[in-house]
């Protein structure tokens, strides 16, 4: 009730609601500004409106030609879509930069093949972006009694997709959204009566169109909220990760962390949330399976069906900035080794490689001291890397990578591979050492129990398990966080009895 109120006191004094969107950590400078302004050097095709008619109606605007209804974006395609008999419609507002593009709902509701009764608006095949880009519009559902149906729907149109075959340039709108083509993320909303509307995310696996649910949460109001309100400039900020690391963005001074495979959503200046026993999570996750983790966030939609009457949406001020993806960190995928003939193989995985010169192999006898053993070149693409260790150190060998970029900056992988020279003779092996966990491998010669320990160097146990052990090879995980130094492991059974020293 008080947000309402609020709301209320802003629109009756002319008030607007101000804040400042958010900028990516190594943003680039160039941002992607579409206002649907009309000039005398993009025009369109001249026309104010576009109308249903007896058969599906569309128009495609792309610079260079063709001119449709739409100004052309400064790259990709914008697009408009009717479907046949639905009274659906499409003309401007308003002058220069505060342009809006005003379209009225089709009122059929699309609910049997081809499925082709929503309005669609859409922008696609943008290359001003990238894994890492934000979206910025304003959307305003220009209604007073009428309900009906939004979706915005965000994600990858590869360069030279053929028209009408994917959810962004398609008019047989929900063939390609059930089949999830080319879908990083979204959200419904449903307008019935009152000011504001109920509303779901993308969640593959869901049956009311790919969509669950938000659960309203009064604890958390300021978050949950409906994004969507009636009659009003709702300002939306969306930031997408499709990127295999984590990136982050700073906003009113603050620092936000988008996690890997997730997108954040602003709207009025306030973050939204899913809310699980009471906890807010800001991550969005990816619609599952229906995008290529990588690739860029180059496309948008709105689009809407069953208007009962008065539902016109305006869209205005669409803005995509993006982080340049040569300035992506080298993002490792895995790290291993093994005892091969007399030496060590060692294999490791990128998902994603930009700005890379090279690798170099780190080596060392207890853990604490490395040092470089080999290099081996980067190929400017996610790939798959080897390196042999022709001669090892006797006893236990620890490895480490280090990623060089080509401005000489470097990063070293957080995880050790721990190889013993000689694991062909031993039974208990470590295979395994990271912040948080030691992984080890025991060869039992009969299924029993066995007691496995921790203790430094002093003697102190500071881990002491019982263990079930299979015959033959166990492959164990030990929780070790907080551990620093060096410590003894080891495993007492009736038939086995074996220590092993390692570091962290």
């Amino acid at each position: 009730m008080k947000r309402k109120l609020l709301l209320l006191i802003a629109l009756a004094t002319g008030l607007k609601m101000v804040h400042a969107q958010g900028v990516w950590v190594n943003q680039n400078p160039t941002t992607f500004n579409y206002n649907f302004e009309r000039t005398e050097a993009n025009p369109g095709n001249g026309l104010t409106e576009l109308a249903s008619g007896i058969d599906r109606v569309q128009s495609v605007s792309t610079k260079g030609g063709p001119a449709g209804l739409l100004p052309f974006p400064s790259s990709g395609y914008s697009k408009i879509n009717f479907p046949e008999n639905s009274n659906a419609s499409a003309t401007f507002d308003g002058t220069d930069a505060d342009s809006k593009l005003v379209y009225k709902i089709a009122s059929s509701n699309g609910s049997s093949a081809p499925y082709t009764g929503y309005s669609k608006f859409s922008l696609y095949e943008n290359t001003e972006t990238s894994a890492v880009t934000s979206i910025f519009f304003t959307l305003k559902p220009n209604a007073t009694t009428a309900s009906g149906r939004l979706f915005l729907v965000f994600g990858n149109t590869p360069d030279g997709t053929a028209d009408n075959s994917n959810v962004y340039n398609g008019g047989e709108f929900l063939e390609y959204w059930t089949n999830g083509q080319s879908i990083f993320g979204g959200l419904k909303f449903d307008l019935y009566s009152g000011d504001y509307a109920a509303w779901g995310y993308r969640k593959s696996g869901i049956t009311d169109y790919g969509f669950q649910e938000v659960a309203y949460d009064g604890d958390f109001n300021s978050q949950t909220g409906t994004p969507l309100t009636k009659n009003f400039d709702n300002t939306f900020e969306i930031y997408c990760n499709n990127y295999s690391a984590p990136a982050d963005y700073e906003r009113n001074s603050t620092t936000y962390t988008v996690a890997s495979g997730s997108y954040h959503i602003w709207v009025n200046g306030s973050q939204k949330a899913i809310i699980n026993a009471g906890v807010p999570n800001y991550n969005f996750p990816a619609a599952s399976g229906e995008s290529t983790a990588n690739t860029a966030i180059n496309s948008i939609g709105i689009f809407g069906d069953q208007n009962s009457g008065d539902l016109n949406v305006s869209v205005s001020k669409i803005e995509m900035a993006y982080v340049a993806t040569s300035t992506l960190p080298v993002t490792f995928t895995s790290f291993t080794g093994l005892k091969k003939g007399t030496g060590v193989q060692l294999n490791f995985s990128i998902s994603s490689e930009q700005n890379n010169s090279h690798f170099e192999i780190l080596r060392s006898a207890d853990g604490v001291d490395f040092e470089t053993i080999g290099r081996v070149e980067g190929n400017g693409i996610a790939s798959k890397y080897s390196f042999y260790d022709t001669n090892p150190l006797a006893g236990e060998n620890y490895y480490q990578l280090k990623q060089v970029d080509k401005d000489e900056k470097w990063t070293i992988f957080n995880k050790t591979v721990a190889i013993n020279a000689d694991i062909i003779e031993k039974n208990l092996v470590i295979t395994e050492i990271t912040d948080s966990k030691l992984g080890i491998s025991i060869f039992a010669a009969k299924a029993e129990q066995a007691i496995l320990k921790i203790a430094d160097v002093s003697g102190r146990t500071l881990v002491n398990n019982r263990i079930n052990l299979e015959k033959g090879y166990n492959i164990k995980d030990i929780a070790v966080s907080g551990l620093k130094g060096i410590y003894v492991l080891t495993i007492v059974s009736d038939s086995f009895n074996q220590s092993i020293k390692f570091s962290k």
